[in-house]
């Protein structure tokens, strides 16, 4: 067996110690018991050290029996981030893995791994970096793609630092309008108050996303809008400045943006038309995989955001 250093703390002391907080996990990996650390790992249970030091864990050095594993569970943490909530407290995450690697572990026949999983914490935790990586990638791979096209979605003036401050803090504010998620009507420079989730460029970040069927997600779309906003904000001074921006304030946001979409899915007039919106925006972001029975009956409709009540037009 290869260690990778004397001592032994669990996944804990990275979490609770970070700076860098959930949502900027690129999990760095720590020294766990070195029964199961190992440089060419012979069974299932046995797990590749990463390449280098503070690197992550190599999901295709794995013992073969543990990347199939390891596959299976991918895809349930990522369907309950984006469908149920992508900032889960810690507790709620860890049981969330921790459930995706036992019930993969039994699918694929490996009940090593199993009875692993189920006596050893550390085990458990370690392997959940794999899945809980995926996440992160696609959260920051929102962000990129956000920073990428802040500038001309939202027609910042770079030229001026001033006028790109006062624009910036328009766009961000909540009232009278909501410019970060509507789009700007050209006539009259305002927020288009029928299309809320609409703007350029929710429907940007969202066409990168993969493996949506039908409508999208609301926690999904929810993420779209912090991306969004986490690229408006290294703007709020004029100049491209970038920013450690916390797990913390990304929750705050995140949330901002889900009782938005509690409040249109709420609304007694909104019965017919709060998925219909949800299909509207999928059929925007991602053209190329839309369904050809697909019904055509999303338009209209009477949805309240936070703090007015507002018309729909999906016109």
């Amino acid at each position: 067996m290869h260690s990778l250093g004397s001592t032994t703390p669990c996944l804990d002391a990275y979490v609770k110690s970070s700076s860098g907080s959930e949502y900027h996990l690129s999990v760095v990996i720590v020294i766990l018991i070195a029964r199961f650390v190992t440089s060419h790992p012979q069974t299932p249970i046995e797990v590749a050290a990463p390449d280098k030091p503070g690197g992550k864990l190599p999901l295709r050095r794995q013992h073969a029996r543990l990347i199939a594993c390891l596959d299976v569970a991918i895809d349930p943490v990522l369907l309950k981030t984006f469908s149920e909530n992508a900032f889960p407290l810690l507790p709620e995450k860890r049981h969330r893995h921790r459930e995706a690697l036992l019930t993969a572990a039994v699918e694929s026949g490996s009940g090593d791994i199993e009875e692993e999983l189920k006596s050893n914490k550390d085990y458990a935790q370690w392997l959940a970096t794999i899945p809980d990586g995926r996440v992160n990638n696609i959260k920051n791979n929102c962000k990129k793609v956000a920073t990428n096209k802040v500038v001309e979605l939202y027609r910042l003036d770079t030229s001026d630092p001033e006028a790109c401050k006062t624009r910036v803090a328009q766009l961000k504010r909540r009232l009278p309008d909501y410019l970060l998620i509507f789009p700007e009507d050209p006539k009259t420079g305002k927020a288009d108050m029928g299309k809320p989730f609409l703007h350029s460029m929710i429907i940007h970040i969202l066409s990168t996303a993969a493996g949506i069927t039908d409508a999208i997600p609301c926690h999904l779309l929810a993420l779209a809008s912090v991306a969004a906003y986490r690229a408006l904000d290294e703007w709020s001074t004029g100049v491209h400045t970038p920013r450690n921006f916390t797990a913390d304030r990304s929750k705050t946001i995140y949330k901002d943006q889900l009782c938005s979409l509690e409040n249109l899915a709420n609304n007694p007039n909104n019965t017919a038309t709060h998925h219909a919106l949800l299909r509207k925006i999928f059929k925007l972001a991602f053209p190329s995989v839309l369904n050809l029975q697909r019904h055509d009956a999303d338009e209209g409709g009477q949805p309240v955001p936070q703090g007015a009540e507002i018309i729909i037009n999906l016109d």
